[in-house]
């Protein structure tokens, strides 16, 4: 059986209440550390924040989708495309409505800290290869530069040109 991290409630049972409360109020300071860190480097990286949640990595999904519906349009480009594979909760960071079988993921050391994160991230990868997916992987440093997010947009798009007649190539 694999050792999981107590949830509060767990700790209700175990700590007296001082102690939980301790623990609360202090995962509440570090989110506000977090987010406050999240929103600087966002600003210094020119990335909006007004998009900004507990994940850093998704500020950088937003920057890269919002360069490939500068150049595709809203239309095509889909924040967080669901339903990718039936019996399974899996979505993509972003798709694409007539390439429906591309998406794109953005990957960082952050999702993927834990071995057993990293692991379950690369059998979901293969799982959605197997089921006729064509996945681009990037990292925040090439969305932060300009000049490589171009990169990475123009490697969208000729992939996107190149699948969207046929459904993403299944």
């Amino acid at each position: 059986m694999r050792n999981k991290r107590p949830s509060i409630k767990d700790l209700k049972t175990l700590l007296p209440a001082k102690e939980v409360d301790a623990i609360k109020r202090d995962a509440k300071r570090q989110e506000k550390a977090f987010k406050a860190r999240v929103a600087a480097a966002g600003e210094r990286d020119g990335v909006d924040v007004t998009h900004a949640t507990l994940s850093g990595q998704e500020l950088y999904q937003r920057k890269l989708y919002d360069a490939l519906v500068a150049v595709l349009g809203e239309d095509e480009v889909i924040w967080e495309k669901s339903n990718l594979v039936p019996g399974r909760k899996f979505r993509a960071d972003i798709g694409f409505a007539s390439a429906s079988r591309l998406i794109c993921e953005m990957d960082g050391y952050g999702p993927h800290f834990r071995k057993e994160a990293f692991q379950s991230d690369r059998r979901r990868s293969n799982i959605l290869v197997h089921a006729g997916y064509r996945i681009l992987h990037f990292y925040a440093a090439q969305i932060v530069s300009d000049e490589q997010l171009k990169e990475c947009v123009a490697l969208v798009v000729s992939c996107w040109d190149k699948y969207r007649d046929d459904g993403g190539g299944v």
